[in-house]
């Protein structure tokens, strides 16, 4: 039988992390990617702010989608994240082509409607991870 030693646990527990984070990364871009798909466009600028952080430690990793700080986007996106509207031509455009719907709450629907992806997707990098 062979003998673990403390040396064993600090590696399981380092490729662990290491494996956790990587999950996290892969759902953050899948997130951040299905937010830009729903986001409204009028130049452009909205859909290049939005971003993905993961941010953690030893205990936790959290993954949230965001818009750059320091943007002048900021405002622009809360108002079309939080107010009602009618969609201008390019979002109207962009709508006829997608799967999905353009306009508000493009970032809470990016997640709310992919649960079951972004599940399949961290398990799956978890099971890479620890094969």
């Amino acid at each position: 039988m062979a003998k673990i030693t403390p040396l064993d646990f600090v590696m399981v527990a380092m490729r662990k992390k290491h494996g956790i984070r990587k999950a996290a990364e892969a759902a953050g871009k899948f997130a951040r990617d299905e937010a830009v798909k729903r986001a409204p466009v009028d130049k452009g600028k909205l859909e290049e702010s939005i971003m993905y952080e993961v941010t953690g430690d030893d205990n936790s990793v959290n993954v949230s989608i965001r818009i750059k700080k320091g943007r002048k986007a900021n405002a622009y996106a809360t108002k079309m994240h939080e107010d009602h509207y009618n969609l201008g031509p390019r979002s109207q455009e962009k709508n006829s082509k997608s799967d999905v719907v353009v306009g508000r709450k493009y970032l809470e629907r990016a997640f709310d409607e992919n649960v079951d992806e972004i599940l399949r997707i961290v398990g799956g990098k978890l099971r890479e991870e620890f094969k």
